[in-house]
């Protein structure tokens, strides 16, 4: 006898109340059943309790709850797709020691909040000089950037760090070698204003967007110190430290001295009378004095030392001469 057939026949022997009881039982069953795998779902799905249940992931959850994005769900930023599929078989039959990059956030997602979540705030983020440079340039390297490229190198936690920028095909040798900011743990946006307003990608007098300018170094304690009387009103410069000192190639601060003939800026510096028989153009700090660029009288002695004696020596040779020459 089929199955089908048996079971008829057993359902037609039942009583009334005895086939209520057995259909009411099925639905509790089923109902049941759909609501624990509902749960289930949810759980696995939009609680974070189910990523923090694996161990490996306390420190990056740890960092995410620092965030701006700690009320999120993670399957907001990590839709369930093959990738997640994996992440959960590795964990279970693998047993990693340690998280590896598992998932692929793409700049849609982001997109989804940040951009069409809130356009009036993007507008403002979007024109900054660092997003500018960094989404609208024509760099290779460039093209196509990703979001999480900048924002999640610290995972989870998407604050930038050092390492967001010295990052590989980024600025791999952009390190600090200047005296003793060398030593000191500077953030680069410390000195490169992010965020600063860039209605245009517009570049400054360097030929660079985000070069530093006075107020990123003056907002060094050392900084301020070292140029108390200095007068940014009246700097010919007009205070942009950048054009001068490069923290990242040079070493010593005395190496400033050799841009000053670059170029971009006083490469027309023998055309001055007062710097004919100038020996060495990088000594310009000689008698140029650093951050006021004002040239002193007493400047002048450090080479003319023996200025008076010079003189007596002319006065003398020219009396000499004055009888032959008819000049009294």
């Amino acid at each position: 006898m089929r199955p089908d057939t048996w079971l008829l026949e057993r359902w037609n022997r039942l009583g009334p109340r005895t086939r209520i009881a057995a259909a009411a039982s099925v639905v509790i069953v089923l109902a049941g059943g759909s609501l624990a795998g509902y749960r289930q779902y949810h759980y696995m799905m939009h609680d974070n309790e189910f990523c923090l249940s694996c161990h490996l992931m306390t420190n990056a959850y740890d960092r995410f709850q620092r965030s701006a994005h700690n009320q999120l769900s993670c399957h907001t930023c990590h839709p369930a797709g093959p990738s997640t599929v994996w992440q959960l078989y590795a964990t279970v039959f693998l047993n990693p020691t340690r998280v590896n990059k598992h998932a692929h956030v793409p700049n849609k997602t982001c997109a989804s909040c940040h951009v069409r979540g809130d356009p009036a705030k993007w507008k403002i983020i979007a024109t900054t000089a660092g997003h500018r440079v960094h989404l609208e340039s024509t760099l290779p390297v460039l093209r196509d950037i990703q979001c999480v490229t900048c924002h999640s190198y610290s995972v989870h936690e998407f604050s930038p760090n050092k390492q967001t920028c010295l990052q590989a095909q980024c600025h791999p040798d952009a390190r600090i070698r200047l005296g003793i900011m060398s030593s000191r743990d500077i953030y680069c946006t410390t000195c490169h204003n992010f965020t600063a307003e860039a209605p245009t990608l517009t570049y400054d007098s360097l030929g660079e967007p985000l070069s530093p300018k006075a107020q990123q170094c003056y907002s060094c304690h050392e900084m301020r110190e070292a140029l108390n009387n200095m007068e940014f009103t009246h700097d010919p410069h007009r205070g942009e430290c950048g054009m001068c000192h490069n923290p990242h190639t040079q070493v010593s601060k005395r190496e400033a001295a050799a841009t000053c003939t670059s170029s971009r800026c006083h490469a027309t510096w023998r055309e001055s009378s007062f710097h004919i028989g100038v020996p060495n153009p990088e000594q310009c700090t000689r008698c140029h004095v650093p951050h006021s660029w004002k040239v002193e009288g007493r400047n002048c002695l450090r080479c003319h030392q023996n200025i008076a004696h010079d003189r007596g020596r002319a006065r003398a040779a020219a009396g000499a001469v004055a009888p032959s020459g008819g000049t009294p």
